[in-house]
């Protein structure tokens, strides 16, 4: 549901930095794709990329949400302990699929916005055994802005936007994109400019649409 397109509004004042993924807007505002570079919990000596598609250097832990880097967590794996969490401690011996998705929906269940975002996705593109259902994502990915995940108000926006899981809504689609670009997404920003250019949804306003 994210979009895929890489647009700049104004391509003369942004600016790229691929270390950290973020893009500096032409109003000196630093914007992200919602994932943030982390140091590692455990050795304090790497700062992990903890996207997927960009080098991704963390290993995850369902039962919490938390991350340690790979070499750290292919340490823990020589230890007697290789089957706790080294974060919480929680038993991790069952790697299934869906003894996964069991941790992941009981820290969704508690609020957690990362887990909450992930439930969210399952349902939105039918993965980890969830039947493919657009309308429950859009719902899980309302709960989660509400909680200031960007991504996920990047994804409701793009619910409202293109009409997965309900009606389009255009003026939805904007308020959304308006709330991710403000936390800092930058391809939220770039959809936002771009409805302001256009009107789609709001009044046109070019000034407002430099990002």
């Amino acid at each position: 549901m994210e979009s895929k397109e890489q647009i700049s509004v104004k391509p003369e004042n942004i600016e790229v930095k691929w270390g950290n993924f973020a893009t500096t807007s032409a109003k000196g505002k630093m914007l992200n794709w919602g994932i943030e570079p982390e140091e590692c919990p455990i050795c304090r000596d790497t700062v992990m990329n903890t996207g997927a598609g960009f080098g991704q250097t963390a290993s995850f832990f369902a039962c919490c949400g938390g991350k340690i880097c790979h070499e750290c967590f292919i340490q823990t794996q020589l230890t007697p302990d290789r089957d706790r969490c080294p974060l919480c401690r929680a038993d991790t011996s069952d790697c299934s699929e869906e003894a996964e998705l069991k941790r992941i929906q009981a820290r969704a269940d508690r609020g957690d916005p990362s887990a909450m975002y992930n439930i969210a996705s399952y349902y939105d593109n039918g993965k980890m055994g969830i039947i493919q259902d657009q309308k429950t994502a859009r719902v899980w990915y309302e709960k989660t802005a509400l909680k200031g995940h960007s991504r996920a108000a990047n994804n409701l926006a793009c619910s409202h936007r293109d009409g997965e899981g309900g009606p389009v809504n255009r003026k939805e689609a904007v308020k959304w994109f308006r709330v991710a670009a403000e936390l800092g997404h930058a391809q939220a920003a770039t959809n936002l400019g771009l409805a302001l250019m256009s009107g789609n949804g709001v009044n046109r306003d070019l000034k407002d649409a430099e990002v």
